[in-house]
């Protein structure tokens, strides 16, 4: 019995180490972000809507990927008068 407590101590504080080591990483990682804005973009498409572009350029130097990401936002005014 103490031999199986002795490993699932030892289990326990490898989980622990590597856990602490993602974070140390994580963080460090987060620290080499590059975030850049260009200038906002106007469109008006085709069929009188009006589309404002804000580009944000995110340069990952850091230990973990990030691709592709988008974010999108619609914002919609519709007028209920009559």
């Amino acid at each position: 019995m103490k031999t199986a407590l002795r490993m699932v101590g030892i289990a326990t504080t490898i989980i622990w180490l590597m856990l602490a080591l993602f974070i140390v990483t994580a963080v460090y990682s987060a620290t080499l972000l590059e975030i850049n804005f260009e200038e906002p973009r106007f469109y008006v498409s085709e069929d009188n809507v009006p589309t404002i572009a804000f580009i944000i350029e995110i340069n990952n130097r850091g230990y973990y990927t990030l691709e592709d990401f988008t974010l999108e936002t619609e914002i919609l005014y519709q007028n209920t008068t009559q």
